[in-house]
């Protein structure tokens, strides 16, 4: 018994972790409307995010569950996990999928969330901390803030530019939960994410009715959505690891501490772009990088399902 409460408490870790560094690519760096202008007002916004952060925790724990029980080891494998954490994320609560099928099928749910929120944001920036020296590092959080600065002009369109000190409030606390998610996700990883059979039926079960509520009243599309689910499950499990490597779930060792003291450098870096970015309205071409990553998503998604069934 006591070795099972330390498993859960591990995958509870792990779950928390996760979820924050899911919801914090997800809502904070794309700068979704709603939960940034909720942040812009300042850290008294943090109780409104629990909602938020519980959904984020059950999109989490769905996604572990995948990683380890079809043994998700290469990144064919993580963008088709990613791809249902991004369908979960969008089909769920919301009906964002429903928006403008098929094109919404795959951004943000494949587009964005499965390449920007878990092969960018979950696996490889955790997979640098690990592997490159802190100068590496150092150069690449400052990339991503500065990228940052410059995504935040998206929002130009639908109203008026977050002011520096929004900004600053939206990246101070946004950042801050980030740093606690990659350090609960790490501790987590210590040790193997193997979801009890409760878990493993009592969540997709809450998840599958969801689906249904969500999205009966698109009852047309949804079927459609359910039968490219299905597809990335059994391709999941067609390609499932069997040769003893463990998931990308863990275990794996922690980052040095090094990596985790370089971490302000993201947050530093896009508060001192944006101002710049802000006073010669440097706006990006949101739309054509939001097509770009559509179809980059898409074609992803297809090689995944390709190398799934032939790589055996």
């Amino acid at each position: 018994m006591p070795e099972r409460n330390g498993n859960f408490a591990f995958r509870i870790l792990a779950v928390t972790g996760t979820a924050l560094v899911l919801m914090f690519f997800s809502e904070f760096y794309f700068l979704n409307e709603g939960p940034a202008a909720a942040l812009a007002q300042g850290i008294s916004a943090l109780p409104g995010l629990a909602s938020f952060l519980g959904a984020y925790g059950i999109f989490a724990w769905l996604f572990l569950i995948l990683l380890d029980r079809f043994r998700v080891h290469d990144l064919a494998g993580l963008v088709l996990a990613g791809a249902i954490f991004g369908w979960a994320t969008e089909a769920l609560v919301v009906p964002v999928v429903y928006e403008g099928p098929p094109v919404t099928f795959f951004f943000p749910p494949v587009g964005w969330h499965a390449l920007v929120d878990v092969v960018a944001g979950w696996y490889l920036l955790r997979l640098a901390m690990r592997r490159w020296p802190v100068w590496m590092l150092a150069g690449l959080f400052a990339l991503i803030g500065v990228t940052w600065a410059f995504w935040a002009t998206w929002t130009w369109g639908d109203g008026d530019a977050f002011t520096t000190g929004q900004f600053r409030n939206i990246v101070l606390v946004s950042s801050g939960l980030w740093g606690v998610g990659l350090v609960l996700a790490d501790l987590g990883a210590a040790r193997r994410f193997h979801a009890s059979r409760t878990e493993v039926l009592l969540l997709p079960g809450a998840a599958l009715v969801l689906f249904v509520a969500t999205g009966l009243p698109f009852w047309p599309w949804m079927l459609a959505l359910s039968a490219l689910m299905a597809l990335t499950l059994f391709a999941l499990w067609r390609g499932a690891g069997n040769d003893g490597r463990a998931s990308l779930a863990g275990p794996m060792r922690m980052p040095p501490l090094s990596a985790y003291l370089a971490l302000p450098i993201l947050p530093a870096a896009a508060l001192l772009a944006y101002p710049l970015v802000l006073e010669n309205r440097w706006a990006v071409p949101s739309a054509g990088i939001a097509l770009l990553l559509t179809f980059a998503g898409g074609a992803v998604f297809f090689w995944a399902i390709v190398k799934m069934f032939t790589s055996r």
